[in-house]
Formats: structure tokens, sequence, C-alpha cells
């Protein structure tokens, strides 16, 4: 006779011993834990039918512990360690500090497109909206104003009536410098400071030449008084001048200001060559304006007296000008 043991109920266990006819096959049980609240009484549940049945054991947990001791954690050489705080326990390495060096990462680029601020990795291809630039718009603000009043430097908003010290003109004021001098070294222009001994070329004179100019106004005048009590005769009055620059003279008045001038005449040269001659000097001014006297740097121009005669005490007047 064979008999079969069944569990009823784990608290309290009965177990029924009965008779049973042949062995059946051999029944498989699976089990399965389930956590229940602290001072909960354990479960046992069973699902199925033999030979394959389905056990759900019910385990209340434990009660609460007392805390455990704090822990404080240190980099210690290469490693992040940890130890029981306020002893002094060896260290215990959790990990090396290189094991938590990732890869270096790829760059961020930003970017403006049509008002989006966008963003993309450095090896990336795409763009990415990030912000719209409408929104970083704040309102226009006032504008600064600054000024200076007695030793400060003062500021304030457009908007604002009261003035604000920012700092006293003496934080600003450095050290009197040297002064700069300059001069022209062969196709240079070269500086240096008065207490120095070398000298530094600046630019070359090439930097600050211009383009040639246009024509000047005509040449300042010749005006010439000659007087004496008598006749000197042909020949005289040699009168001279260098002229400074280029210049074009078309005018020439002459006229005897004092005294009786007889069939007398005058005569231009322009470097000793005579350039005109033969003009009338009397009591009635004889006034020429196509002279055409054209003169460079350097030129000479001279006015001497022709034939004829003259009473005396006399003063005569002659002047050559650039107006036509």
């Amino acid at each position: 006779m064979q008999t079969k043991v069944e569990i009823v109920q784990v608290t309290p266990c009965i177990i029924d011993v009965v008779e049973s006819g042949p062995q059946g096959p051999t029944n498989v049980l699976t089990f399965e834990a389930t956590p229940l609240p602290a001072g909960s009484d354990p479960t046992v549940d069973t699902t199925g039918e033999s030979p394959h049945q389905h056990v759900i054991l019910g385990i209340p947990a434990g009660d609460k512990g007392d805390p455990g001791p704090s822990v404080e954690i240190a980099v210690v050489g290469d490693s992040m360690c940890w130890r029981v705080a306020g002893t002094e326990d060896d260290w215990t390495v959790i990990t090396p500090m290189s094991a938590l060096v990732g890869d270096t990462g790829d760059r961020v680029e930003l970017r403006i497109s049509a008002g989006v601020m966008q963003w993309k990795p450095t090896l990336g291809s795409v763009w990415t909206d990030l912000v719209s630039m409408s929104t970083l718009k704040g309102d226009t603000g006032d504008y600064a104003q600054m000024r200076r009043s007695g030793a400060n430097v003062e500021w304030k908003p457009s908007s604002a009536s009261t003035w604000a010290v920012l700092f006293p003109l003496a934080d600003i004021k450095g050290d009197t410098g040297d002064n700069i001098e300059l001069r022209r070294e062969g196709a240079n222009v070269e500086w240096k400071t008065s207490s120095a001994s070398s000298w530094n070329t600046l630019m070359p004179l090439t930097a600050i030449k211009g383009d040639k100019g246009d024509p000047g106004a005509p040449g300042e005048p010749l005006l010439v008084t000659i007087s004496d009590q008598n006749d000197i005769g042909p020949g005289g009055w040699w009168i001279t001048r260098d002229y400074h620059g280029p210049a074009t003279l078309q005018y020439l008045r002459a006229e005897m200001l004092a005294g009786t001038a007889n069939d007398v005449t005058i005569n231009v040269r322009k470097n000793g060559v005579l350039h005109r001659g033969g003009i009338a000097l009397s009591s009635a001014a004889t006034i020429i304006t196509d002279l055409a006297l054209t003169l460079a740097k350097g030129d000479n121009v001279s006015v001497h007296r022709g034939g004829g005669t003259i009473t005396g005490p006399w003063l005569a007047a002659i002047q050559i000008d650039g107006r036509a």
C-alpha cells in the first residue's frame, strides 16, 4: 500500500495520511517569494493543479535596524576611496579616478541663421535651433553720459538727473612722459623720445608726399617807386627782384607821380634778357594787361629807364603783378 502526503496549510500544518492507488506522475512545484510589510504573518498560496503547481510564499520584512555609521568619501592618491566617518580605518578603494574620465567630447559651435541661434557638434553636419534672437532682445536701455566735474569723472543714465562719481581723475593720471622729437634723415622721417639717444624710422618721406597741386594764385606784385632831384639819364633805375616761386605776371602800370617826363620809356628784362621795351612813362598812367611774364623759382626781374628827359624833383611808380 502506498501513501500520499499533501501539505494543506503551512501554519498550522496538518498532514492527512490516506490510502492511495497506483503511483501517479511526479508533481512539479515552482516557487515565488513575495515581500510583505514588517509585522505581517507569513503566507503560502498555491495555484494550478498537479502535476504542475505554483507556490507563492509571502515573507514579511524584518524590523528596521539601527542606523549604521556615516561614510566619508575622498580622493586618495589616484583613487576614490571610502571609510567609516570618524575613524582612522584604512581607506578602501572604490574606483580609480582614471575610470571616471570619459573620452573628450565634441566641441559645440553656435551660429545665427535667419534670426535664430543654432548649435551643432563640431563633427556634426546638422544645425539645431536653440533660441530665437527676438527672445534675447530686451527693451532699449538708457545710454550712459559722462562728464568731468572738479577732480572726478562722473556718470549718469541719460534719463537721470543725478550724477554719480565714477572715479577720481588722479586714478587715471600717469607720470609725465618724455617729449617726442622728429627729424628728417635721408629719405625718412625719424623720431625719438627726448631722453633717448637712438632715432627710430617713423615713415619714408614718400608716404607723406602728395600729388602735384593745382597752379597757385598770381604771383605777388612787384611795386617800385623811384625819385630824385635831377634826371639820372637813360640806363638808370636798375630794379632787381628774385622770385621765390612760379608765377605769370600780366599787368604793368607805369606813371609819373611828380615832376615832368618827356619821351621817357622803360624796359622790362627777365634774367638780363629784354622781355618788353618802349613802355611810355608820363603823368598819364601806362597800363599793360598782356605782359605775359612767366617766371620760375629763382628767376630775376629788372626794370630800367630808356630814352627821354625828366625835370625834377620827380617821383615815378612802376607796378607789375598777376592781374590780367
